[in-house]
């Protein structure tokens, strides 16, 4: 079992019905959907701008700044900084040369996306980080509203090969950070790794970061394979963070302070890996809030600690068919507060 690295500051969370459901669902169908928090509408991440249909703002159709940097090789490093009225896109695309073997990459990449328009304009900007190979390093920084980040790493595919099915596809010692400020903001990352087929491949000790800072932002880490740390933390109401973990040994650590939010955390074993051994902890200070914890696989951790009113948490351990009270699992859950409801499932999903 891997130890908790991070103090966590309060103690929660519930008492419960035994077959309640989580008020907000997450949204699990692909990582470009990162979900629905209550009072906001569904926003989609993509590379384009101009393709991309917001809520209240239809097609954007105008982009003051456009930049593009694409580097092949090993050791790169791109710094975009961008600074207007909104409507901006930045996009880094990092590849090694040639499919060399894992542990090509080492490439670094940072995109600042800063508006100085008017809130009520909207500032709608775009940032996209892909880098192929392992031991890379990606930051975005977004401030203003409506903006979306993404970052993808894994893989030692060419320029434009699909992380999904990149030969030797792992993303291994890849680090990625996201901060945004502002209300209505999308953060995505992913660290790919095929888990499958001919071109299996194991990635490991990736790290993802994200904090978001504002009302009605979502927040969402998909990592694959093993001993992979994700953190997210929110300060705002009707914001939603969201971690998919599939393998063994990860750990995943959500803080959000606010009312009316919404945090998740998958972790699943994958076809080349039985799983197991994951952490999952959620810290949620304020009133209405949603939290959530699924793990399917044995000898898991969840801990969950809630302070305020009127809040829900939910955790369920075991492998699918496993006889309810078998030794899946390790549940820890404190609520603070009143009216707050809680629901254990143990042994079998």
């Amino acid at each position: 079992m891997k130890k908790i690295t991070l103090l966590l500051g309060a103690a929660l969370l519930l008492a419960g019905t035994a077959n309640a459901q989580l008020r907000y669902a997450p949204t699990t169908a692909g990582i470009s959907s990162v979900g629905t928090s209550p009072g906001a509408a569904t926003r989609q991440a993509s590379d384009n701008p101009n393709a991309t249909a917001r809520p209240g703002l239809g097609t954007t159709t105008t982009i003051n700044n456009d930049s593009y940097v694409q580097q092949i090789g090993d050791g790169q490093m791109a710094n975009v900084s961008q600074t207007g009225t909104g409507r901006n896109t930045a996009d880094i695309d990092q590849s090694p040369s040639s499919l060399m073997p894992a542990g090509a990459g080492g490439n670094y990449a940072s995109q600042t996306q800063k508006s100085t328009g008017s809130t009520a304009s909207g500032d709608q900007n775009n940032a996209n980080i892909r880098q192929h190979g392992s031991a890379s390093t990606a930051t975005q920084a977004q401030t203003g509203i409506r903006n979306v980040g993404v970052i993808q790493q894994g893989g030692n595919g060419m320029p434009g090969t699909s992380f999904a099915t990149s030969q030797n596809t792992k993303s291994q010692n890849d680090f990625a950070e996201q901060k945004q400020t502002g209300n209505d903001n999308q953060g995505t990352i992913m660290q790919h790794s095929v888990t499958t087929g001919a071109s299996a491949a194991t990635g490991t000790n990736n790290s993802a970061m994200q904090e978001q800072s504002g009302d009605r932002n979502h927040a969402k880490a998909n990592q694959e394979y093993s001993n992979h740390t994700s953190v997210q933390k929110q300060v705002g109401n009707d914001n939603e963070a969201g971690v998919d973990q599939y393998g063994n040994a990860n750990y995943a650590n959500q803080l959000q302070t606010g009312n009316s939010n919404l945090a998740t955390v998958s972790q699943h074993a994958t076809a080349g890996n039985a799983g197991g051994n994951n952490q999952g902890i959620q810290v949620q200070n304020g009133d209405r809030n949603d939290a959530g914890i699924t793990q399917t696989t044995s000898d898991n951790f969840a801990r969950q600690s809630q302070i305020g009113n009127d809040n829900f948490a939910k955790t369920t351990q075991g492998p699918a068919g496993s006889p309810i009270g078998s030794d899946s699992g390790h549940s820890v859950i404190t609520q603070m507060g009143n009216g707050n409801m809680t629901t254990v499932n143990q042994g079998g999903l």
